[in-house]
């Protein structure tokens, strides 16, 4: 167990090995990332993250499992409250459209996934006003555009949302043309 404190929470996971890069335009902030482990990463071990910053609180406390020669990768529960979805997103290396940008999320997801393969579930997550229930999967290539899709249910979704979302992959479509 190890903890560690920054100027910013992307420096820490960094050095950890994990893909959380600081949100576009965001203000280096202090953060605190605690690290924990028990058994032997090759084979699963146990596995606790806790990351405390201005804005953005998580902690993970599931397996994490990083085999020889390969690339690390985490599954179980991820408990969140942010300021900005895209920190949240940030924790497994992506981000979603920019008209979600800034949307507090608040809730527990389920993740499995390394590397550039991701795999999320919530049954009762908050994001802005709405409370959202189902499946997310996220692909990320090197050069590549990110490629989301899933199944998710919501109580409510607000215009500016639902705009911003498909502005931004109408952006993308006349981007690639």
């Amino acid at each position: 167990t190890f903890k560690i404190k920054a100027q910013d929470p992307g420096i820490i996971t960094r050095l950890a090995g994990l893909p959380l890069k600081p949100a576009e335009g965001a203000e280096p902030r202090p953060a605190e990332v605690v690290l924990a482990s028990s058994g032997p990463l090759s084979s699963g071990a146990a596995a606790l993250v806790v990351i405390a910053s201005p804005g953005l609180d998580a902690s993970f406390n599931g397996r994490a499992y990083w085999p020889e020669g390969g690339s690390m990768s985490f599954a179980g529960p991820l408990n969140v409250k942010a300021q900005d979805v895209q920190e949240v997103m940030a924790l497994i290396g992506t981000k979603l459209p920019g008209g979600i940008a800034g949307t507090p999320v608040e809730g527990l997801i389920d993740i499995a996934g390394e590397d550039s393969t991701w795999k999320l579930s919530s049954k009762q997550l908050v994001l802005g006003n709405s409370t959202l229930s189902g499946t997310l999967s996220v692909k990320t290539a090197a050069g590549a555009a990110t490629t989301i899709g899933g199944d998710i249910a919501s109580d409510r979704v607000t215009v500016t949302a639902l705009l911003g979302a498909l502005v931004a992959v109408l952006v993308y479509w006349i981007a690639r043309k």
